[in-house]
């Protein structure tokens, strides 16, 4: 137990011995999201965090990517339908060789909930929404597709593994570099979540988890060109 305690005392001054720098960065992936986050670096290698947010544009370029990876146009298109904005978190080790660097990465994707396409639903699983609606105790005469009763939807969060190439820039401010990258994601897992007010049959929502959690296993491939700027403190 004391060589144990001893080794890891060793580990620690040897690690505050090596030198350190932290940054704070800015700036985008494109496709995917605009970002802020935190870089540690340590002798030949860097630890980042980021967290950041898919909007607009970036929402219909990147399901565009998925769909050319050969998802189904129809399920790309109720996910197309199905939110307005996404947070990203990511956890990035990078190792360092004079101006560029390697480095593998570890991203959740969380799309928010907005409003299911119900047409295309129908006409997907060969379903009728509305044959639902009487189990809603109101004027069926009130009720239309996507209403505050009618619409169902949906929580996405994708859990996606990558690698990624980069080369550091030096400014003419020692404080200030600047960083650009290329990388590409695999999606490991997915979940989905649904929700409505209207009793629609728990085996829909159960065949569309199974579609995109499978339509994101083999499609979700994400590239990306990455861009920062770097405050080093």
């Amino acid at each position: 137990m004391k060589k144990t305690y001893i080794f890891v005392v060793l580990l620690s001054v040897a690690h505050l011995s090596v030198a350190q720098k932290g940054s704070l960065l800015i700036g985008t992936d494109f496709p995917i999201q605009y970002t802020v986050g935190y870089n540690y670096g340590y002798g030949d290698f860097s630890t980042q965090f980021q967290f950041g947010i898919l909007t607009k544009p970036y929402d219909n370029v990147i399901l565009s990517i998925v769909e050319g990876f050969g998802a189904d146009p129809n399920i790309v298109n109720i996910v197309r339908n199905s939110f307005k904005n996404g947070k990203i978190i990511t956890l990035k080790q990078q190792y360092h060789q004079k101006k560029m660097y390697f480095g593998v990465y570890l991203q959740n994707i969380n799309l928010r909930a907005n409003e299911v396409p119900l047409d295309i639903v129908e006409d997907y699983y060969n379903v009728n929404l509305t044959s639902y609606w009487s189990g809603i105790p109101i004027i069926p005469g009130m009720l239309n597709y996507g209403n505050e009763l009618t619409k169902i939807e949906l929580l996405s969060r994708l859990w996606q593994i990558g690698l990624l190439v980069g080369r550091q820039f030096e400014l003419s401010n020692p404080k200030l570099e600047l960083r650009t990258e290329f990388s590409i994601s695999k999606n490991m897992f997915s979940s989905n979540k649904f929700s409505s007010q209207t009793p629609y049959p728990q085996t829909l929502f159960n065949n569309m988890e199974t579609d995109l959690k499978e339509t994101y296993k083999k499609s979700a491939y994400i590239p990306s060109v990455n861009i920062y700027l770097l405050y080093h403190f």
